[in-house]
């Protein structure tokens, strides 16, 4: 069993260092190296809306080497997180990725690990709250799977460049307090679904957090963002820790 876990890259062209970055990662995950689990955590893209070409050609290079570790055979798990959306008809439909819009618990090996994008850590945040639902109804789905790609990019870029700067208060403003609130959700999810393991992303702080549950150990990841510190978890049936990618 291995399993690697990112989120957070934040993608906008082919011409970042990060694109080359992820893309010379995801060229290096293969069967043969053992590799069983890809984990896509959410916001991988500044902007991606359902099977737009316009995102496809964009990116194409890393939506292959996607495509390529999902016909090998390895698992391609995909959390929507609040820059890529409705990603069912490309992702699950046409590649065979597994598309998430919620949490899920895995069984890898002996550990039970919960996977989430993060967006629902600050539980005071409702104006986000309200608007992550907006956007998961029917007639939103409908709209934005059906304007014009033109238009769909433009406000994409808008609206991602107004999420990360929101995001990016987190840490610059009150970092102390998101990793409260970071420790605070892993207390109260392990009630709700017991786990070894909480992976969680968002919030663009990288954590790696410890605590007691009815004599257990359990450890809460935040995978941080890429913008900041490129890097990658691992999980194997001997270790689990953060990589840096080079």
């Amino acid at each position: 069993m291995l399993a690697y876990f990112v989120s957070d890259i934040h993608l906008r062209s082919m011409q970042e260092v990060n694109a080359r970055l992820f893309t010379r990662f995801l060229k290096s995950l293969s069967q043969k190296e053992g590799v069983t689990s890809l984990f896509l955590v959410g916001d991988i893209f500044d902007f991606w809306i359902s099977d737009h070409t316009y995102y496809i050609r964009k990116f194409e290079p890393i939506v292959r080497e996607i495509e390529r570790i999902a016909s090998e055979g390895i698992d391609v798990h995909y959390f929507e997180g609040n820059h890529d959306l409705y990603l069912h008809k490309y992702w699950m439909n046409r590649l065979g990725v597994k598309v998430y819009e919620d949490y899920h618990v895995f069984d890898l090996g002996d550990l039970r690990v919960r996977v989430e994008h993060g967006d629902l850590i600050d539980r005071s945040d409702k104006g986000y709250r309200f608007l992550r639902k907006l956007l998961r109804t029917n007639a939103m789905r409908f709209v934005a799977e059906n304007v014009p790609e033109n238009i769909i990019s433009k406000i994409g870029e808008q609206a991602s460049q107004a999420s990360r700067l929101y995001t990016s208060t987190y840490k610059v403003k009150a970092p102390e307090q998101m990793l409260q609130k970071i420790h605070h959700h892993a207390h109260e999810k392990v009630k709700e679904t017991e786990f070894d393991i909480l992976v969680t992303g968002h919030v663009h702080i990288k954590d790696d957090y410890e605590f007691l549950w009815h004599d257990k150990t359990v450890r809460s990841i935040n995978l941080g963002s890429w913008l900041t510190e490129p890097c990658a978890f691992r999980i194997t049936e001997k270790s689990q820790e953060f990589i840096k990618i080079v």
